[in-house]
């Protein structure tokens, strides 16, 4: 065998080896999407949701691949999924509601501290330089407790339950703060910290909550009972005409589970024209996605919301301006 034999031989392996390469990647995407809209069915499925903007990229991209290849049916089909997936993403980038003139302003910073992250002083110095009214933590223990105390001293008004595993969390404010205490909706083993807080008059009612992360089917079911449970209890008005669900809630918009808990409690997401806004995980760009929620009842709307740097935890910190109008 001479050498252009050897050659030719070579490069049509290489070319079964793409050709091979492009299929899977594209039927593998194909699938994960198909899967994901399964959600409400199974708990598995719904974690296949929560990677839209991946399929949209790995899928347009696979088009194209395959296009080269001259594989035009399946660059067709691939262009077609990415348009299904592109079509539940863009509603993020329209709609954002008009800001009532006679509104009540409260800014939130939200952020999953990480119990185990060292790095406390970051933290402090992001609530002093953006001055937040009300400061929502979650995997909150004694040791972020103490060590942010100075930072959090100019927050007179509090509700605090620290725990010793992920899902602790709390609540400060500038505002007066009455009835403060831990919720466990729906039975739900995490629980959520809950308090109602004085905005221009009108009484909020906070719920920084903290599900389990839903990757085992006990967890899951605990995460799907949590979510549930606030969706009922907003939706009965039992915690008042205005509520804010705010927190590392383990899900994305494209779940079933958060599409749950929207329709039960009648909510909004405060995202909604602000676009995608991912927190995390932080140090894997490749795979990130949005599960730092703000839900807001009637009569509450984001006139801001933003991504903050930082502050050593594997979560980005939410910043909102929250417009209240009075009742």
């Amino acid at each position: 065998m001479d050498s252009r034999d050897a050659s030719l031989r070579a490069r049509r392996f290489a070319f079964r080896v793409a050709h091979d390469a492009v299929i899977g990647v594209i039927v593998v995407a194909i699938a994960s999407t198909i899967v994901g809209f399964c959600g409400a069915w199974w708990w598995v499925a719904d974690l296949f949701a929560h990677f839209r903007a991946q399929y949209v990229v790995t899928l347009i991209v696979g088009a194209g691949a395959a296009a080269a290849l001259r594989r035009f049916r399946l660059a067709g089909l691939a262009g077609a999924v990415a348009l299904t997936d592109l079509f539940t993403i863009v509603p993020l980038y329209l709609g954002r509601p008009a800001v009532p003139r006679d509104a009540t302003h409260v800014r939130v910073l939200e952020i999953n501290v990480q119990m185990d992250n060292p790095d406390h002083e970051r933290l402090a110095r992001l609530i002093a330089a953006r001055d937040p009214d009300v400061v929502a933590l979650v995997e909150y223990d004694d040791v972020w407790r103490v060590d942010l105390a100075p930072a959090l001293a100019a927050y007179p008004y509090r509700f605090e339950n620290a725990r010793d595993d992920w899902f602790g969390s709390a609540i400060y404010a500038k505002r007066p703060l009455t009835d403060g205490r831990a919720v466990y909706f729906g039975g739900s083993e995490a629980g959520a910290s809950v308090a109602t807080i004085d905005v221009g008059g009108t009484p909020v009612t906070f719920v920084v909550v903290h599900p389990p992360p839903p990757i085992n089917a006990h967890d899951a079911a605990d995460h799907a009972r949590a979510l549930a449970g606030i969706g009922d209890a907003i939706g009965s008005r039992s915690l008042g005409a205005r509520v804010v669900v705010v927190g590392d809630l383990n899900t994305t918009p494209w779940s079933a589970r958060f599409r749950d808990l929207v329709r039960r409690g009648r909510l909004h997401d405060t995202r909604r024209g602000f676009g995608l806004q991912w927190t995390w995980p932080v140090e894997r760009p490749l795979l990130w996605i949005p599960i730092d929620q703000c839900l807001v009842s009637d009569g509450i709307v984001a006139a801001s919301r933003t991504i903050e740097p930082s502050i050593g935890s594997d979560h980005y910190p939410v910043l909102l301006d929250l417009a209240v109008q009075q009742i």
